[in-house]
């Protein structure tokens, strides 16, 4: 909390220079602005494990379609035909596992499924129409990112193993063009919201702890001294500099806090 504490004191000297820190606003500061500024950290932590997940997927795509341009390339030289080529890259396709459970599907741009490793069954399958619980044409989605950019992410709802109701997955999907080749894979990011969400919880229980402390806290006193040039000019004199003694300013209200948050 005083980690927290010492940050937001420093931002709020860097935007307001000419303004005098006072107890009260430190104090005020975890009970609003802490709260806020925790519940932005779990989202960029949310976005960070995001990504690498996303990095994860690209990484992985790109040694399956390394291994089926290896093929390709042998069918291109005459090595091998190009049936040999198709069976002996679907062949490796289908026993590749990355992290817990990965795996990667192929298909063409029909959207026909051409291999499932852990569906066989639908090999072969016109799968256009199929879509999740949400109504996303998952497979639809995939042959319209490769044919706009050749790669990309899709998101989707799918059933994890041995479960019935769908959780959240993004896709990434690339493609191997002389064949008409769809290479997909997908990970599941329901983990990641429901980490994120029990962050804010406790950030919220936090907050409210923090605010009922905020009553008992007293203005304090403040003694500051007065530029002889200031004197001067509210004088009309050259009267020597004088100290005064000062009331801190009263607690800050939400109206003014609202106003004073929506400046950093």
């Amino acid at each position: 909390m005083w980690e927290t504490l010492e940050t937001l004191h420093t931002v709020n000297n860097r935007t307001n220079q000419n303004r005098q820190p006072t107890v009260t606003q430190l104090t005020f500061l975890p009970d609003r602005r802490g709260g806020e500024w925790e519940i932005w950290d779990a989202y960029q932590t949310r976005e960070t494990r995001l990504d690498e997940r996303k990095a994860d997927l690209i990484h992985a795509s790109e040694i399956a379609l390394s291994v089926v341009k290896t093929f390709g390339d042998q069918a291109a030289s005459g090595s091998i035909t190009k049936a040999e080529a198709q069976t002996h890259a679907m062949d490796n396709i289908r026993n590749m596992r990355y992290g817990e459970n990965g795996y990667f599907v192929i298909l063409n741009s029909d959207p026909t499924v051409l291999m499932h490793p852990t569906h066989p069954e639908i090999n072969g399958n016109a799968v256009a129409d199929v879509k999740d619980p949400n109504g996303t044409h998952l497979y639809k989605d995939i042959v319209a990112v490769i044919k706009r950019d050749s790669m990309g992410f899709t998101a989707f709802a799918f059933p994890r193993p041995g479960a019935t109701d769908a959780s959240p997955k993004i896709g990434y999907s690339v493609s191997y063009q002389p064949w008409d080749w769809i290479l997909s894979t997908a990970v599941y990011v329901d983990d990641i919201d429901e980490q994120a969400n029990e962050l804010k919880a406790s950030v919220s229980i936090f907050t409210l702890g923090a605010s009922r402390d905020v009553g008992a806290i007293e203005p304090v006193e403040q003694t500051h001294t007065v530029s002889a040039v200031s004197a001067k000019r509210a004088s009309g004199t050259t009267t020597p500099v004088q100290k005064r003694s000062a009331r801190a300013p009263a607690p800050v209200t939400r109206t003014a806090e609202a106003n004073e948050w929506s400046s950093l």
